[in-house]
């Protein structure tokens, strides 16, 4: 059974809407976030996010492969004021609920909920480290699957016309995005809870922008 879906801007957000599902027991590692409206009917959320100024679309690595196997794709996105404070109040109650989960015993330790919004990082002196001169920004994944060792698209991408785009053509392309992003769940890590989400559609408008840092300024693998 499909749930129905609700789409809102960031400032529109109401924490109060957020439920999230209990653990079952200790082994339980992925939870469903939904939207209460309409008589407390649990739907599906998704958020569109302000426009911002993006690098173009990055190949996300598989942890420890040393950038030789990609397992999905994703864009660098700004901080704004509203989408931080969107990321905050759901942290917020993300982290309320897992200390309640705690006293109910139905997890063995409260986790901190990792912050969405991250610092780029630059090399220095051989290693990469916060770098404090450039804004924050989150990395958000496309939806992929996988087909036989290939990894699919399956995030929507249109132009401002709505004609559709191939996300591959616009690797490292700058430009600016106007991603709608879908929240999937709470993922319980062995030292961080995470949020999960992705884009589920992506307006992308190409642009002569100088790229500000390339792929040896970040990390895309995943933690």
């Amino acid at each position: 059974m499909t749930n129905q879906m609700i789409c809102i801007e960031p400032k529109d957000f109401d924490k109060s809407h957020i439920y999230i599902e209990k653990p079952i027991n200790n082994e339980t590692k992925f939870l469903r976030i939904y939207y209460a409206k309409d008589k407390n009917k649990e739907c599906d959320l998704c958020v569109k996010l302000p426009e911002s100024q993006t690098f173009g679309i990055k190949p996300n690595y598989k942890f420890g492969s040393k950038r030789s196997k990609i397992d999905g794709y994703q864009i660098v996105y700004n901080e704004n004021f509203d989408t931080v404070n969107l990321f905050n109040s759901l942290i917020a109650v993300c982290q309320i609920n897992i200390k309640t989960w705690k006293k109910e015993k139905l997890i063995s330790k409260t986790l901190p909920v990792k912050p969405v919004f991250v610092y780029q990082k630059s090399k220095e002196n051989d290693k990469y480290v916060d770098d404090l001169t450039k804004p924050r920004v989150v990395y958000i994944k496309l939806n992929t699957y996988n087909n036989d060792g290939n990894i699919k698209i399956n995030t929507k991408m249109l132009n401002n016309h709505r004609e559709t785009l191939d996300p591959l053509d616009y690797i490292s392309k700058p430009g600016n995005v106007k991603p709608i992003i879908k929240i999937r769940g709470l993922y319980l890590g062995g030292e961080y809870a995470y949020i999960q989400f992705r884009i589920d559609q992506l307006i992308y408008k190409p642009s002569e922008l100088p790229i500000l840092f390339d792929d040896s300024d970040f990390e895309t693998d995943d933690e």
